[in-house]
């Protein structure tokens, strides 16, 4: 009865929120009993799944994680470590949890684990079925190396994935989520040309099969925009954001961190067209997000953090600014490293900020510390 009438999309979820306790308190009694005989409940597997991963894109990682981990072990129960597709899918889904918790060497464990067993399940006859499954597994290994900034590896993975989905016969919306994913690591190389040329492909796919109320098309479109702002095409993005950030927001509910992500671009693109005052609502609005979603020490609160700081700085609040560069530059210490190249444009407008107020002790600090970053990164 549950599995029956559990959300097989994202248009539904909103309905079935009063679902879930069910579900999951009918899973903690089956787990704690004397032992779960799966012949007499064949969809449990399927069940803890579709829980999973509604938890998961509802940004409810614990509980995600925590369904998952039951599933992984039911499958091993059942079909073993060798010849198990659903428990090398199931290794993805926990790597996706870790990855975006940036508990990145849990995450690359699994990512691993999940390789390796679809490796030992090549023999399958039946593996086709899950080729779907293994161009995710692709493209989820595509998103962890460009989340660490190894962008040409990531993009072997979305082009692997790419290929995959290419031989599948699935409508082409199914088939565009990697092309997204090399698309954006196209803009963050600068290759605005040729990440363009997908993104207007993929408009046109959407275009093709009237298809354009989905989490997808969102992601598309935000990316666009990143795209424009970084040619100065304010008006353009801002609009394609503002677009994005609808159907997020209708999607996904107004506190998911992928609505946090728009808020933040948002804020910057403000920021830059000097309306200081939005920024700030849109950046504030980000930070409590991605607090509550991750918690306050987690990489992603210190996008938005540095933002505000940068808004306090420049209208001479310098108070508030050292408050706010200060834990910026903490939680991306505790995740990155003390001598990670990506804390630099914190330690400058550090020093920036203490020059101008003559606090040339802490100035003199900041300015070598990153010079001692720079040096060691051209050793």
């Amino acid at each position: 009865m549950l599995k029956a009438n559990f959300p097989q999309d994202a248009l539904s979820w909103n309905r079935f929120d009063k679902l879930t306790p069910h579900i999951t308190k009918y899973i903690d009694i089956l787990w704690k009993s004397d032992g779960i005989h799966i012949s007499l409940m064949p969809d449990l597997p399927f069940l803890l799944k579709d829980a999973a991963v509604y938890l998961y894109e509802r940004a409810r990682y614990g509980e995600a994680e925590r369904l998952f981990l039951m599933n992984a072990h039911i499958w091993e129960q059942l079909l073993g470590e060798d010849n198990n597709p659903y428990l090398a899918s199931t290794f993805n889904s926990l790597a996706n949890i870790y990855k975006d918790l940036t508990k990145m060497d849990k995450a690359e464990i699994f990512y691993q684990k999940a390789l390796s067993t679809w490796d030992r399940a090549s023999d399958l006859p039946q593996l086709e079925e899950f080729n779907a499954d293994i161009a995710h597994t692709f493209n989820s290994l595509a998103n962890f190396y460009r989340k660490g900034g190894e962008f040409d590896v990531a993009i072997l993975f979305y082009k692997q994935a790419s290929s995959i989905l290419d031989k599948l016969s699935i409508k082409l919306s199914d088939k565009v989520f990697p092309l997204i994913g090399l698309a954006g690591t196209l803009v963050i190389q600068h290759k605005l040309e040729e990440a363009e040329y997908i993104y207007i492909e993929l408009l046109d796919i959407y275009e093709q099969e009237r298809d354009w109320d989905n989490t997808d098309f969102a992601h598309i479109i935000s990316g666009l925009a990143t795209l424009y702002q970084k040619q100065n095409r304010l008006e353009e993005a801002e609009q394609l954001y503002l677009n994005s950030l609808h159907i997020r927001e209708e999607f996904l509910g107004p506190t998911h961190p992928h609505v946090a992500s728009i808020l933040n671009n948002l804020a910057y693109l403000y920021h830059a067209s000097e309306q200081y005052e939005k920024a700030e609502q849109f950046f504030l609005r980000a930070v409590d997000i991605y607090q509550n979603a991750y918690g306050a020490e987690h990489i992603q609160v210190s996008l938005p953090l540095f933002g505000l700081a940068k808004i306090y700085y420049q209208q001479g609040n310098y108070k508030k600014a050292e408050e706010l560069f200060l834990q910026t530059l903490y939680i991306q210490e505790q995740s990155l490293g003390t001598e990670s190249e990506r804390i630099l444009p914190v330690l400058v407008l550090l020093y920036d900020m203490y020059q101008k107020e003559e606090k040339l002790d802490k100035a003199d600090l900041f300015e070598k510390r990153y010079k001692d970053i720079l040096k060691k990164d051209k050793q």
